[in-house]
């Protein structure tokens, strides 16, 4: 239920699945067609060869050639949304989005490696906000039958960091160590991971977390990958949902990060 008077916000308060498979939140039509599929011998590796006749990259340019990225400029209240969306279904990257010309009501998840969505004017301006948050649950990525691992907290970031960086890479942790909510221990996670895509392997990549009476402060440093800015963004977004922030510099070949998340963050 929403209120139309204060621009179509949700009068609940939303709840959170940490760890959660897009298995669970399977439209029946959608699982049915599926498990039908999957009954056919061989079917996600023709599946996969069919997909690569036409490349991942010229398919989403053929898509995205008269669209609209969403972002905080173009269409928020849809990035608000979004970044809502994905924190709530615990999705690891919040997808892209975009918006494309077209008076007739669609929307689609376009690629297997770096999956995105796309709406139509047409469903943009049909639809209210709890319909277009079905959309997006509904347009999620498929391609994995791994079972769900455990939900990720601090305790997890060394050996993060080793499968990220390799064994010379440090963390350091200084404060009072405890256990935080379950909402900041995930966030810090995935932030701390997101910062780590936006540096090269190198063994003087550094993390320190900081235990601190009411926040929890992640700094994050070593070389610049040449995506570095577009994983920040990712975790800065993040940190957002937390109503935390994050100050980062990319210069001289070098990437540095420093995070600050509040201990009492909403769950």
């Amino acid at each position: 239920m929403t209120d139309d008077s204060d621009n179509n916000v949700p009068m609940r308060k939303r709840r959170r699945f940490p760890g959660i498979s897009s298995r669970a939140y399977e439209h029946p039509a959608d699982r049915s067609a599926l498990v039908a599929l999957r009954r056919l011998t061989g079917f996600d590796t023709v599946f996969k060869a069919l997909s690569a006749l036409l490349p991942e990259r010229s398919l989403r340019l053929l898509f995205l050639s008269d669209s609209v990225r969403v972002s905080e400029v173009q269409f928020p209240h849809l990035h608000a949304m979004l970044l809502d969306a994905s924190a709530v279904l615990d999705l690891k990257k919040v997808p892209l989005m975009y918006v494309a010309q077209n008076p007739q009501p669609n929307a689609m998840c376009i690629g297997l490696d770096e999956p995105i969505i796309v709406v139509t004017t047409g469903l943009v301006e049909l639809l209210d906000e709890e319909e277009m948050r079905a959309v997006v649950g509904v347009l999620r990525d498929d391609s994995s039958a791994a079972p769900v691992a455990p939900q990720p907290t601090l305790t997890h970031l060394q050996g993060l960091l080793v499968r990220a960086k390799g064994s010379a890479a440090k963390l350091k942790v200084e404060g009072n160590p405890r256990v935080l909510p379950p909402a900041v221990e995930l966030s810090a996670y995935r932030i701390v991971e997101q910062l780590l895509a936006a540096l090269e392997d190198a063994p003087d990549v550094g993390v320190l977390v900081r235990f601190g009476e009411d926040s929890l402060e992640l700094a994050v440093s070593g070389p610049a990958h040449r995506r570095a800015k577009a994983s920040i963004e990712r975790a800065r977004e993040r940190a957002r949902l937390q109503q935390g922030t994050l100050q980062a510099t990319v210069r001289g070949g070098r990437a540095e990060a420093e995070v600050s998340l509040p201990m009492l963050a909403s769950v």
